[in-house]
Parts: C-alpha cells; sequence; structure tokens
C-alpha cells in the first residue's frame, strides 16, 4: 500500500511538472515581442470666446507672442510682449480679428475679437 502511494505521489508530481512547463512555455510563446503601449485618444478640445473690445482696451494671455496666430483685420489689434511668457492684446483700430493659440492644456484657444 505505501509502495502505491508513493508510486501515486510520485506520477502526480511528475504531471503536475509536465503541466506547469508546457503551460508556461504555451504563455511565453502567446506574449508579443515588443511591449505594447496602451494611449489614450486624443481629445481635441477647442473653446471659442466671442469678445467686443473697444479701442484703446486689452487683453492679457500668458504666452509668448510667437506662440499666437493672428488673422482677419490684423491692423485692428496690437501684440505686447512684456514678459517671456506674458503677451497683451491690445485694440487699436476698429475691425474684426481672430486671435487663436494652444492653452496650457493643449486646448485651442479660439477668441473672435471685434473692435469698436
Amino acid at each position: 500500500m505505501k509502495k502505491l502511494m508513493k508510486a501515486c505521489t510520485l506520477s502526480l508530481a511528475a504531471l503536475g511538472a509536465l503541466t506547469f512547463f508546457q503551460t508556461e512555455g504555451a504563455h511565453a510563446a502567446a506574449q508579443p515581442k515588443e511591449p505594447v503601449i496602451a494611449k489614450a485618444p486624443i481629445m481635441n478640445k477647442v473653446i471659442r470666446v466671442n469678445r467686443t473690445l473697444t479701442v484703446g482696451s486689452s487683453i492679457a494671455v500668458s504666452l509668448p507672442a510667437s506662440q499666437i496666430s493672428v488673422s482677419g483685420a490684423t491692423y485692428a489689434i496690437q501684440l505686447d510682449q512684456t514678459a517671456p511668457n506674458f503677451t497683451w492684446i491690445r485694440a487699436v483700430q476698429r475691425g474684426s480679428v481672430t486671435v487663436s493659440y494652444y492653452n496650457s492644456l493643449g486646448e485651442l484657444v479660439i477668441n473672435y475679437i471685434t473692435v469698436r
């Protein structure tokens, strides 16, 4: 009886070891060769702001002037960079201007400015 129990124990141990090595090998073969990095989808958020300024007034933007895009009646405003990361948008003449830039969160900010 002891010999039978010993034989069963050894055969179960051998079977378990064989199963373990087969599973580990199959698992290793199923792994991709290069790590896969999950990327979050890019959310293109746009913020639209309608502003009405009078000639002589101004608004502040916490960006250098080189990162600000201006289109439309560009003669209507003046960009004054007073610090490395600070720009004033001054209304100097009547007209409609679109000022756009990316804020610190990566969102596109579009200012539709009407100077009266």
